[in-house]
């Protein structure tokens, strides 16, 4: 996802290469995309700026906005919860459950301001988390209730699943849940990570000058694409 549409692009020779892409013009409400989820059924949702939510099936695309299900139109956050529930995160700090395409707000955050991002969500076993920009690390109850797990240091960009702990993946550092540091970019590294997924039980994170993939022994990054700019650390696409 990028701002300027949904781009389908595969690493080859340790560059992006283009594949597809799906703009405004081919039916997006919005070019910029914020997040992107592939559900368990190959069914692609995307996140946009001020676009509310787009759902594609194979050729098929299903729009959802403030004029249809949705009362907020800024998504940041997905998280397919089972076959028929995904929760969704707003820029204002709302947390939807959506079920047959409609729309339940389950939190609203009581910061006082107009920019608070649900920035990620995490299924850890039972538990549902979800990682809010203020806020910090927030666990949440199918009935509404919310239990705050860690405070924000305004650096989060992402939270995992990481070897069957959570981790919380800051612009300079990866942490886990319980504080230990699994990584830190040195003084010399003059860029920093925008977002992260987790592929082939990897740790790749989307940085300013590319994708870099962290070795298993947590030691070091490998950058294994370069980026043109910064388009791709907006957003990932990460199968279930």
């Amino acid at each position: 996802g990028t701002a300027q549409g949904a781009i389908q692009m595969r690493i080859e020779n340790k560059t992006l290469e283009f594949l597809n892409e799906l703009r405004k013009e081919n039916g997006l409400d919005s070019d910029r995309i914020r997040k992107v989820l592939l559900d368990r059924f190959n069914t692609l949702w995307f996140g946009t700026y001020f676009g509310g939510v787009s759902q594609l099936t194979g050729e098929s695309l299903l729009k959802y906005s403030r004029n249809s299900n949705f009362p907020e139109t800024f998504i940041t956050a997905f998280e397919e919860i089972d076959d028929s529930i995904h929760l969704l995160g707003t820029f204002e700090g709302s947390i939807f459950w959506v079920k047959e395409g409609k729309a339940e707000r389950r939190y609203q955050s009581a910061t006082k301001s107009p920019e608070n991002p649900v920035i990620d969500f995490v299924k850890d076993g039972k538990r549902v988390l979800a990682l809010v920009q203020f806020d910090g690390l927030l666990q949440l109850s199918q009935k509404g209730d919310v239990q705050v797990l860690q405070a924000s240091k305004g650096e989060e960009v992402a939270c995992l699943l990481y070897q069957d702990e959570v981790i919380i993946v800051r612009e300079r550092e990866v942490v886990a849940l319980d504080g230990r540091r699994l990584l830190r970019l040195g003084l010399g590294d003059n860029w920093r990570i925008n977002d992260a997924i987790i592929h082939e039980e990897r740790l790749i994170l989307m940085c300013d000058d590319g994708l870099r993939i962290l070795s298993k022994d947590a030691q070091e990054l490998e950058l294994i694409a370069k980026s043109s700019g910064k388009n791709i650390s907006c957003a990932a696409t990460s199968p279930k």
